[in-house]
């Protein structure tokens, strides 16, 4: 007696049961997201979700595009990092060498905010954390600067450039 497998189909049903449709959807100009190009991504404690793009910044609850520009008081539209901080602020490091901050709705920078008005920046910022202690750092090519929870500025220039400087070819 012969016996007779049925492999193919078995793997054809088999594949059915643990198939799954991948769905998305697709946001653009058209749905209200402000520019072509993201530069940073980052999620707010509650589910928003906020992009630096080339063309200003932009929160999105899941539905709908808050946008925000130079005309809402930006520094800059170019937003190329976006940084969330244990505190709920959305610090915001735009292209031109300025440091802002959104903070329960309300836009910080350094025309209205005496603690930021003290940082004056030659150089682009090129990352920013928080440590332990909940202080805010910033890295450029010289310096660190550290805001720190008691509201002071620190300031620590590096002493050998040549570690941080590119390798000549």
């Amino acid at each position: 007696m012969q016996k007779t497998y049925y492999v193919p189909y078995m793997l054809k049903q088999y594949n059915k049961l643990f198939c799954q449709t991948v769905s998305y959807r697709k946001y653009g100009l058209d749905e209200g997201f402000p520019g072509l190009n993201v530069y940073s991504i980052a999620q707010y404690k509650d589910g928003f979700l906020w992009f630096g793009t080339e063309a200003g910044l932009s929160r999105f609850n899941g539905k709908h595009f808050k946008n925000y520009t130079i005309i809402d008081g930006l520094p800059d539209n170019e937003i190329l990092k976006i940084f969330v901080d244990s505190k709920n602020k959305v610090w915001l490091l735009p292209y031109t060498n300025k440091i802002a901050f959104i903070q329960s709705g309300i836009l910080h920078t350094s025309n209205n905010d005496p603690l930021l008005s003290k940082i004056k920046l030659s150089r682009p910022i090129y990352q920013i954390a928080e440590n332990k202690d909940v202080d805010i750092g910033f890295i450029d090519e010289t310096s660190i600067y550290v805001i720190s929870d008691n509201k002071k500025i620190h300031i620590n220039k590096f002493k050998n450039l040549e570690l941080l400087s590119r390798p000549k070819l």
